[in-house]
């Protein structure tokens, strides 16, 4: 089994909508390991996988010149009825900030007016 994580950002979360969820994998792993991992670790059988590979680096480690491998990503399509836990939490975040931004809004017009 490879190692699976989900990756999480504004653009995966928007994804996350239309049901594909973006996880970062090891970088020599292939879509029947990735679909057996994901099926190991979440339960869900993918519909549809689709594989971004990162781009070389040239870094230096101990004052020597190192080629590093960027990292590994998959797309990975759910039925609707399914969802990877983190991807739900992340969507439901920006919304309550939004509304305690605006409470603390009104306050401050209130503490205003009184004034």
């Amino acid at each position: 089994m490879i190692k699976v994580r989900p990756y999480i950002t504004e653009k995966s979360i928007k994804l996350a909508e239309s049901h594909v969820y973006t996880l970062l994998v090891e970088f020599n792993a292939t879509r029947g390991q990735i679909e057996q991992s994901v099926i190991e670790v979440f339960g869900f059988k993918p519909i549809e996988i689709n594989v971004i590979k990162g781009k070389y680096r040239e870094t230096t480690r101990l004052r020597k010149p190192f080629l590093d491998r960027g990292v590994k990503k998959a797309l990975i399509k759910l039925k609707k009825d399914q969802k990877i836990p983190g991807f739900e939490l992340a969507q439901e975040q920006p919304k309550e900030e939004k509304t305690k931004s605006k409470e603390k809004v009104a306050k401050t017009k209130e503490v205003k007016e009184t004034k």
